[in-house]
């Protein structure tokens, strides 16, 4: 019967230890970089074409999908999304057709 209670109280204390999920759909701060989201023409600075940038929403509108396409014919996407436990609060990962892949925090 003690190992019973003692397994209860375990239980409940490590329920109570976790902390409570973040409304990210409520943050503001997840809100941040929503002025990226959108179908960009991006150019060089002398005004030529490098390529094409799609980003939208995905994830419960809580992470940015970017899908690159370069005039050369390159190609990459990334995954950015804040994450308030980090140091800088924003995580991004890139990963373009030539199957490397980069991940920075911050």
């Amino acid at each position: 019967m003690s190992l019973l209670l003692a397994l209860l109280a375990l239980t409940a204390s490590s329920a109570a230890a976790q902390p409570k999920p973040l409304d990210y759909e409520a943050s503001a701060a997840h809100r941040q970089f929503d002025f990226w989201v959108g179908h960009w023409e991006i150019k060089n600075a002398i005004g030529q074409l490098a390529g094409h940038n799609r980003i939208e929403k995905v994830q419960k509108d809580c992470a940015l999908r970017e899908y690159w396409s370069s005039a050369g014919g390159g190609s990459g996407e990334s995954l950015n999304y804040y994450h308030p436990e980090r140091v800088k609060g924003t995580s991004y990962g890139w990963t373009p057709a030539t199957a490397s892949s980069i991940s920075v925090v911050g």
